[in-house]
């Protein structure tokens, strides 16, 4: 295993082998005949735009990965030739791993300008970490028939532009992962022009990422089952060139989750079953949750827990329900926040009523009269203020990062609070926990409805505030799928 460096103040006549003979081009890498576990550094605060591409083949072992990242201070930009709002862009990526790859690692980067920034298909074993991506014209991270992938600590901004276009939009949109048993963990997703996550395949876990101003939904599961959902963040602002939908004269980017399944799907043999979305934090978009697409009348969905979630001036709170004939689907200690005075509490296809195969207890709504009548009706749910940490302004939020965990949590007279049902050991997945709550606090017997816990705790410091470190660790996480 060797390290190789590059760097603008290098030269492709040096062995690069060392940080005081590197290589000076993204082309001499490209040209390298690499072995097994080669790593390869940019140095930090060096822009390399020489080339098309970057295309890495070799892989590496378990117990050493193909590493590619930057070193010395900062962070490596590696730039594209996308011209920015050029709508006639195809597909190509920037950083190309071959198919087939195995055992690598991209950390410690920026990618930016580009049709496609990252892209690797029939891959497996591979992590993307701590990479910042912007300026892209179709997708940040796009891959196809892989497993055992883990996307952590990542940052995209001003993703599929394309959209912009209207003629020819890409589907979906940024981070679009098809794999099985992928982690896409704390990484933040802001003005995205389509979808802002999209994992498609089974067993995949997103949990602790920020979603804000999304167009498009902000975490779109396709064809897939046995998916968790947990401690993100789903945010709209001010900003309305991301406001997809009106309601009631608002306007509101796409909705926070979706799971459903394409007309076309080359998994068609993949249902829509045992999904857990739970303890999420969402605010001014469109709505919480969509199983089944009634775009296209694909209405499959059962086995799935929608419970713990706060989920505040939503144009439409809790979510739309495609098939009332499914069954095992519960919808419990979610609290849903009417704080404008102009939003819906649900919206329920095929009729508000008559959902025999839900189980819809132990919610908070403001609004009663809304869901007098409907299947959410029931003598276990509260109503009125739930007297969170922010009380107003949601519809006028310019800035989310003046946002924080405090402004979701339950306030000491609040009428959330120890109403809730336990729901222990109803989880569909063995890496779910229903007894924690978005900070990692335990629950109690009788659990407050909603995301949070412990009415008080503190939120966590800045720069990041909304970054929950994880009781459950990545290793741990393999373990119990094996």
């Amino acid at each position: 295993m060797t390290t190789y460096y590059v760097s603008n103040s290098g030269s492709n006549s040096n062995s690069g082998t060392s940080t005081v003979n590197p290589w000076r081009t993204v082309g001499k890498v490209n040209s390298f005949n690499f072995s097994t576990s080669d790593r390869i550094y940019f140095k930090g605060g060096d822009t390399f735009s020489d080339a098309a591409e970057l295309r890495i083949s070799h892989s590496g072992t378990s117990g050493n990965y193909v590493i590619i990242g930057s070193y010395g201070s900062g962070k490596a930009t590696l730039r594209g030739n996308w011209g920015y709002n050029d709508f006639s862009c195809g597909y190509n990526p920037y950083f190309k791993v071959v198919d087939g790859t195995r055992y690598f690692r991209v950390e410690n980067l920026r990618l930016t300008l580009a049709e496609v920034a990252y892209e690797s298909e029939n891959c497996r074993d591979f992590e993307v970490v701590d990479v910042d991506i912007d300026r892209i014209c179709r997708f940040s991270i796009r891959t196809r028939g892989s497993q055992d992938l883990l996307i952590d600590g990542c940052t995209t901004d001003d993703t599929a532009r394309e959209w912009l276009d209207g003629s020819n939009p890409p589907w979906p949109g940024n981070l679009s992962i098809g794999s099985d048993r992928a982690i896409i963990r704390d990484t933040v997703v802001t003005d995205c022009y389509g979808e802002g996550i999209t994992p498609s395949g089974e067993d995949n876990l997103v949990e602790g990422c920020t979603c804000v101003d999304n167009w498009s939904e902000s975490i779109y599961v396709i064809d897939s089952n046995k998916s968790v959902i947990r401690n993100n963040l789903i945010l709209g602002t001010t900003n309305n060139d991301f406001h997809r939908y009106s309601h009631n004269g608002r306007s509101f980017p796409g909705g926070a989750f979706s799971i459903v399944k394409e007309p076309g799907s080359n998994r068609p043999g993949i249902p829509i079953t045992q999904n857990d979305v739970y303890n999420n934090l969402c605010a001014r978009v469109y709505s919480l949750a969509r199983f089944g697409n009634d775009r296209f009348g694909v209405n499959v969905a059962s086995y799935c827990n929608v419970v713990y979630n706060t989920v505040v001036d939503c144009a439409h709170g809790i979510g739309r329900f495609m098939d009332k004939t499914k069954t095992g689907n519960r919808v419990q200690n979610n609290i849903v926040v009417d704080y404008s005075g102009d939003t819906d509490m649900y919206q329920l296809f095929q009729g508000g009523s008559g959902h025999s195969g839900y189980v819809f207890s132990h919610n908070h709504w403001s609004n009663q009269s809304q869901i007098s009548g409907t299947s959410f009706a029931d003598n276990t749910n509260t109503y009125g203020n739930p007297r969170l940490g922010k009380t107003s302004g949601w519809m006028s939020i310019s800035d989310w990062r003046n946002i924080t965990v405090s402004d979701f949590e339950l306030q000491g007279n609040s009428p959330c609070l120890n109403q809730g049902t336990d729901i222990t050991g109803r989880e569909q997945r063995a890496i779910s926990d229903f007894g924690l709550d978005y900070n990692d606090n335990a629950r109690d017997s009788s659990p407050h409805m909603g995301a949070l816990e412990d009415a008080g705790a503190p939120p966590p410091p800045p720069p990041e505030p909304l970054y929950v470190p994880r009781s459950i660790s990545y290793d741990k996480i393999r373990q119990l799928r094996m």
